[in-house]
């Protein structure tokens, strides 16, 4: 029951921002595009949720692929959950 919680205040946090910045629609569009590339490539589904892997060679993996393709709110909010250790949330 935790997870649901969790996500819930991410993505409240994330959409309130964007609101707020007038990037709702980038916003959305960028979470759309890594949603789908993660659910589309086995390798970045596995890179992501492997324990082995640390945090700065999953953010270095992730703006290496979504770079110039998604916002700097998107980038930041995928680096925070990165560094806290919530990746399975994208």
């Amino acid at each position: 029951m935790k997870k649901p919680r969790v996500s819930n205040r991410y993505a409240k946090s994330i959409l309130t921002l964007a609101a707020e910045r007038n990037e709702l629609s980038a916003v959305r569009e960028d979470l759309l595009l890594v949603g789908n590339s993660i659910a589309q490539s086995r390798e970045l589904s596995n890179a992501l949720s492997s324990p082995i892997i640390k945090s700065d060679a999953k953010l270095r993996v992730l703006r290496s692929i979504f770079a110039g393709k998604v916002g700097e709110l998107t980038n930041q909010f995928m680096e925070i959950l990165v560094r806290k250790g919530r990746e399975a949330l994208l």
